[in-house]
Parts: structure tokens; sequence; C-alpha cells
């Protein structure tokens, strides 16, 4: 979906199924998404 302003809006909706899948996916230690890289390095 594209608001009025043009931004692309994800809209969907996770079953307990695929948030279970999602959670087996995580590392026990840390987050399943690593931030390195995701957005620029500000203070380079």
């Amino acid at each position: 979906m594209v608001d009025a302003s043009g931004v692309r809006i994800f809209d969907f909706v996770l079953t307990g199924d695929d948030l279970r899948t999602i959670t087996a996916l995580a590392p026990p230690d840390g987050p399943l998404v690593s931030l390195q890289g995701l957005a620029p390095d500000w203070n380079s």
C-alpha cells in the first residue's frame, strides 16, 4: 500500500504460527536482526 505522500506502508498480520517461526530464528542470546549496517554511520 502507498499513502498519499508516496510512502510505502507494509500492512500485514502475523499468525501465532508465524510468530513462533520468527522467534525460533532468533538466537537465544541476541536479537533476530543485526542492526549493524541498517543505518548510516553518522559518526564517521
